[in-house]
């Protein structure tokens, strides 16, 4: 295999980590996204970089949607108070957060040819115990309709968090290739921990894991890059080498040199090691601080395009990986 580099955007608005149905100040973290993605957007075009959008679903909708088919799975999630198929309506003063279809028109028409991937169609956390295989396969079928109206085909699938279920059924559904996320070091061999999962068993181990993040990202330790695998199902599975933060955390205290240098270190190891480099960043979280975190972006891709234009890189979005060839 030749090196490889996979930049993902996780693209989720307000949909990922939502505990109560209406939460104005949750809603003002996703205050200029629209602009975050136009100047990434803008990046990634400068050097030509495909990048895969890992989309919740809903944000593609360009028109409203019936959520009540989804209605016997209200109340299924413990961590959410409410009904969790209930969003805002489509012309509701709130709807900026929960769909996005001026930036899906933008990622489509950008000059880098990016990939429009899934990632649910609201966001479900399958490692909650709380979604079923008849509601996974409704949320799949869901963004399935909802790209038809771009006149798009969702060939990969990517899992909220670290926590796979029913992956079976994502042949079935016609999905080539699956993301998983690599378990860190400073996770203990255990999946992260979203913040509602939080008790007094956990509490440590997240303190623990927050304090060998900080660790990892401060001294640039090298992110490990991966081979792609390929089960007898015909799915291709990559796994994810690290995370692009915001700042916010234990990430704020981390300079956005230390980010490039971290970044530009596993891309190096993926070309050393004939491997994948693939990371994720979520466009909102960059909204803080944009300009350092953008021009870290910036200089990590301006890296990548140069070992590319050397031969010792390839640049691919998910999809690409279900074709292997020699891409230098």
């Amino acid at each position: 295999m030749p090196p490889l580099l996979c930049i993902n955007a996780d693209f989720e608005m307000a949909w990922s980590g939502r505990r109560v149905p209406d939460d104005p100040a949750r809603d003002r973290l996703f205050e200029g996204t629209p602009e975050t993605v136009a100047r990434l957007l803008e990046i990634f075009d400068t050097y030509e970089i495909p990048v895969t959008w890992a989309s919740v679903g809903a944000l593609l909708l360009t028109k409203p949607f019936d959520f009540d088919r989804f209605a016997e799975f209200n109340g299924a999630d413990p961590f959410f108070t409410g009904d969790w198929y209930a969003p805002p309506p489509f012309d509701s003063p709130r709807a900026k957060y929960f769909y996005a279809p001026r930036a899906v028109e933008k990622i489509l028409n950008a000059k880098a040819k990016h990939e429009i991937a899934c990632h649910t169609f609201t966001h479900v956390y399958l490692g909650a115990g709380s979604v079923s295989e008849k509601r996974f396969r409704m949320e799949l079928e869901a963004c399935g309709e909802a790209a038809k109206a771009w006149n798009l085909k969702l060939e990969t699938f990517v899992y909220p968090s670290q926590y796979a279920e029913h992956a079976d059924l994502l042949p079935e559904c016609g999905y080539k290739v699956c993301r998983r996320d690599a378990l860190e070091w400073f996770r203990f061999g255990k999946p992260y921990i979203p913040s509602f999962t939080v008790g007094r068993g956990n509490r440590l181990r997240k303190i623990a894991g927050g304090l060998g993040k900080f660790i990892d990202e401060s001294l640039c330790l090298t992110p490990r890059a991966y081979e792609v695998e390929r089960e007898p199902s015909g799915l291709t599975r990559y796994t994810n080498s690290t995370f692009f933060p915001g700042f916010r955390g234990v990430s704020k205290f981390v300079t956005p040199q230390q980010r490039v240098r971290r970044l530009c270190r596993g891309v190096n190891r993926a070309v050393r090691d004939d491997a994948l480099l693939a990371f994720f960043f979520h466009p909102w979280n960059l909204n803080r601080r944009r300009d350092e975190l953008l021009g870290a972006m910036k200089r990590i891709c301006a890296y990548a395009a140069k070992l590319r234009e050397q031969g010792k890189l390839s640049i691919v979005t998910a999809r690409e990986l279900a074709a292997p060839t020699d891409r230098r």
